[in-house]
């Protein structure tokens, strides 16, 4: 099937552009995602049929603008602040109309034979997979780069068209590239397979032409302004999807133990005084 905006041989061309001329990537730089930024000259001139919902007079908002996440796990944010993250667990990444994007955090694997003392627990963590819903289409992307599409495996070469403007492909090198009408994802995987790095980067028309602001951990960065992040973000917590919700407290049942409570230790002190 073809994809949109960019075909199978362009991505093959583009990936082999990038590890030929720019080392960094396989290099231990401090900044290895700035690696994936020598995409975005040649993604910005790819084709695009989503012009449709654009107004007559517009100013773009965030446009061709990147984000990366990378390590253990590091943020650069569309603004060009940053930030780490080492809590546990499922985190809104990027939300957006038609796109909903989700990483899951966890800790690396312990050593063989390392005791881990819970409450000194200095492993760091890294992205192990990744989950996304793009027009209606569930995609998952695990540490080892495999990448399903509602369940269904995705193979090198064979471009999956998602929707109306969007699509997903997988790279030369078994990365997961994606489009939509407003953003152009990379997923690759790192650590020898123990990790999943990847970049964000937003088209041309900005990220509000569709009427719809994103949120999420990088969705929120990709704002009207141009502030930096420069304090560790704080409320990481906020971000996190809790799968499993606590039930409700039943109130009858509480009252319950309260008064089973009540009664045993009423009967605690009319021993006592009998004795």
């Amino acid at each position: 099937m073809s994809t949109i905006g960019i075909t199978s041989p362009q991505i093959a061309l583009l990936k082999a552009q990038m590890q030929s001329s720019l080392p960094l990537q396989k290099t231990a730089s401090p900044e290895p995602a700035a690696a994936l930024a020598s995409l975005a000259t040649t993604l910005a001139s790819a084709t695009r049929t989503d012009k449709a919902y654009l107004p007559t007079l517009y100013t773009p908002i965030a446009a061709n603008e990147w984000a990366f996440v990378w390590g253990d796990p590091h943020f650069r944010e569309a603004d060009g602040g940053r930030f780490d993250v080492q809590n546990e667990g499922k985190f809104n990444i990027l939300k957006d109309k038609n796109i909903s994007f989700t990483a899951d955090f966890q800790k690396v694997p312990a050593k063989v034979g390392e005791i881990i003392n819970p409450q000194n627990d200095k492993r760091p963590t890294v992205t192990k997979s990744a989950d996304l819903v793009i027009d209606g289409k569930k995609i998952h992307i695990d540490a080892t780069g495999k990448t399903t599409v509602n369940g269904q495996e995705l193979k090198n070469f064979d471009p999956v068209t998602l929707g109306p403007n969007s699509s997903i492909a997988k790279t030369i090198d078994g990365s997961t590239l994606i489009q939509t009408g407003e953003y152009t994802i990379l997923f690759e995987s790192a650590g020898k397979g123990q990790r999943l790095d990847f970049a964000v980067k937003s088209g041309s028309d900005g990220v509000a032409a569709d009427g719809v602001n994103p949120s999420g951990l990088l969705g929120e960065t990709f704002d009207a302004d141009n502030i930096r992040l420069t304090k560790p973000k704080k409320n990481i917590d906020a971000y996190r999807i809790n799968p499993n919700p606590a039930p409700a407290p039943d109130i009858k049942s509480e009252l319950e133990k309260l008064l089973q409570q009540i009664i045993a230790m009423i009967q605690q002190l009319l021993l006592g005084f009998k004795a």
